[in-house]
């Protein structure tokens, strides 16, 4: 049997549809899953966005002790204290 034009554009129409379904359903998957940033921190650590007057800020804030705000610069982001913060958070309340 000898395959047409027809069939090679059939089959990849077929193959564009289920690559296109499966990207659908991790995308949904994606926005039920928890945030990124709760993989990184130990537990006890929590989420919270602080309105100013200009301007919304994202914190992650974790530990005891004496309060420590941690500011990164760009282009880095909170995760970039993913790997100091379980330790600095036995003695102080990280704010990142």
């Amino acid at each position: 049997m000898q395959t047409t034009r027809r069939d090679v554009l059939i089959a990849g129409a077929a193959a564009l549809a289920g690559r296109t379904a499966a990207a659908q359903d991790s995308t949904a998957a994606a926005r039920t899953a928890e945030p990124a940033w709760k993989g990184l921190f130990p537990s006890g650590f929590r989420n919270e966005r602080i309105k100013t007057s200009g301007a919304e800020i994202n914190a992650v804030i974790g530990g005891s002790g004496p309060p420590v705000l941690m500011w990164h610069g760009a282009p880095q982001s909170l995760i970039t204290w993913r790997l100091i913060a379980p330790d600095l958070a036995k003695d102080f309340t990280l704010v990142m």
